[in-house]
């Protein structure tokens, strides 16, 4: 059984960086993370509150062939991984948490972090979140289809 930690919970997180960005759901339970973006990465890591109060995020992502990437590297033909860490400073966790921007300079991207309601979007953090992602977007397709028909 895992622990329950301060940021137990599920969270949009939309992550900017020189080529773009992509939103992903992910579920937090302890100080493990784990869930998916829009791109098609899957991943797990870590969320530490560290001695000072600082937040330290540990992910790792696996994307699949063909996934854009937000800080401009080409997409591949393969599968691969991306290791992202990031620290938070202890007076910038609680805005970073509540939605506020935050500049993450060892990555060189910028986060929004936002707890959403589990019984919501937890299955978007799960396994199966990027066939919702496909579905909701195929029903809203759908229906601009009819719109623009007229």
């Amino acid at each position: 059984m895992v622990e329950k930690g301060e940021f137990d919970g599920v969270f949009s997180v939309t992550f900017s960086g020189p080529a773009g960005s992509a939103l992903g759901y992910y579920k937090v339970e302890g100080t493990s993370l784990s869930g998916g973006d829009i791109a098609g990465a899957r991943a797990t890591g870590t969320i530490v509150r560290n001695p000072d109060r600082s937040v330290t995020l540990d992910i790792q992502a696996d994307l699949p062939p063909d996934a854009w990437m937000i800080r401009g590297t080409t997409p591949t033909f393969v599968w691969h991984k991306r290791h992202v860490t990031f620290t938070i400073p202890a007076d910038a966790v609680d805005a970073t948490f509540n939605g506020n921007p935050y500049f993450a300079p060892e990555e060189e991207v910028t986060v929004v972090i936002r707890k959403v309601p589990a019984e919501q979007f937890g299955d978007m953090a799960g396994p199966g979140g990027l066939d919702i992602w496909i579905d909701l977007l195929t029903q809203v397709r759908d229906e601009w289809k009819k719109v623009d028909k007229d």
